[in-house]
């Protein structure tokens, strides 16, 4: 097995709206073919981290074609602090 050369351009980006944070993490590499078993290794680690938040994994790639990664997460709503009750 030979390693996949580094991707010369990576972009991440991080966009939190409407109660989700979206992670979008996409390179120019080399790619791969989406239509086989890809969910596996590393990728099937992730996605089951991801689920383990709520949240749901995209992965969109093809060869020649780069490779694009989403990961959404649905971001709690802030609990007001709790006051200790006066002494």
């Amino acid at each position: 097995m030979t390693p996949a050369p580094a991707s010369p351009h990576v972009a991440v980006d991080l966009v939190m709206a409407d109660g989700w944070l979206r992670v979008s993490v996409a390179d120019d590499g080399r790619g791969f073919d989406t239509g086989g078993d890809h969910r596996r290794g590393g990728l099937l680690h992730m996605e089951d981290r991801v689920r383990s938040f709520g949240g749901s994994l995209d992965v969109a790639s093809a060869p020649g074609q780069g490779t694009r990664v989403v990961a959404t997460f649905p971001v709690p709503a802030p609990v007001a602090p709790v006051e200790a009750p006066a002494v």
